[in-house]
């Protein structure tokens, strides 16, 4: 995968209110307004380091001004933030090998992955697949879904939300209320600290908030994230499989996907091996 660095102009919005004889409402209509002229098509999704941006900043600073905030520093409202963006090439195919069985998935249609490594190339070549339930360790909850397994060389496969979503008790994870735990980008963290190969989150919609096409077009195209962070052991593939495959997965494992979640939603789920293994790059 090709990577570069890029400098963006970010806007600040530190900075303290001055005396001033017009007051400028901050209500629901405000909100809306800015929200509606902000996601058009016009601004083109407001990607940094693109005309979406050029539009996007300038349409900030108009706004602080009238809010009477002060600038940053001499900088007047902008601050310099760098940036990496990851260009690469998705594989056209991700190879899942079991003892009876193999399957062959396709690009965006059944998975979707990345990385947030700075390289030229990486792959998972033969990496064990371990199923993590929901991929959360909290020593206070009594809670570690990684508990007794050495993810060096393996790939963890979990799944989205909280083990408390759809469950009859809102106290239990907050219930469908989902926490931080659930999301995926907390996921990515916790299989970094575990050492995994990769990671790959099962998809399905309602415990997600949004469908596979959501999916599909977010993970698409170039990634961006701030440069200067040493990622040198974290996971080296990450991403999404769609729903069908993994209960496919579980099936060719040998293991009933419906239950297997049934078990990691409860206190003392410990990591299942899928005793199959995983190729892609």
């Amino acid at each position: 995968m090709k990577h570069f660095f890029l400098l963006l102009i970010a806007v600040g919005f530190i900075g303290c209110a001055e005396q001033t004889n017009e007051l400028y409402p901050i209500d629901a209509s405000t909100i809306e307004t800015h929200l509606a002229e902000l996601s058009s098509d016009k601004y083109q999704g407001r990607m940094p380091c693109t005309f979406g941006e050029e539009l996007t900043v300038p349409y900030l600073i108009k706004d602080l001004q009238r809010l009477g905030l002060e600038g940053i520093q001499t900088r007047d409202y902008v601050q310099d933030v760098p940036l990496l963006t990851i260009d690469g090439q998705m594989s056209d195919h991700m190879y899942f090998s079991f003892a009876d069985a193999s399957m062959t998935l396709d690009k965006g249609k059944d998975f979707v992955i990345h990385t947030q490594r700075k390289a030229k190339e990486l792959n998972l070549n033969d990496s064990e697949l371990v199923f993590c339930g929901y991929g959360i360790v909290d020593e206070r909850l009594g809670w570690n879904d990684y508990a007794g397994m050495d993810m060096k060389g393996k790939t963890a496969v979990v799944l989205v939300n909280d083990p408390g979503y759809g469950g009859d008790d809102p106290e239990y994870f907050r219930g469908d209320i989902m926490t931080y735990y659930g999301r995926w980008t907390y996921k990515y963290e916790e299989a970094d600290r575990q050492g995994a190969d990769g990671l790959l989150l099962i998809h399905e919609t309602s415990s997600a908030g949004y469908p596979w096409f959501v999916v599909q077009s977010s993970w698409s195209g170039p990634q961006q994230g701030l440069a200067g962070i040493d990622r040198t052991a974290d996971c080296g593939i990450k991403g999404w499989i769609h729903l069908d495959k993994a209960r496919e997965m579980f099936e060719n494992a040998g293991l009933d996907f419906t239950e297997e979640i049934k078990k990691a939603r409860k206190p003392g789920f410990k990591p299942v091996a899928l005793n199959g293994k995983v190729n892609v790059g």
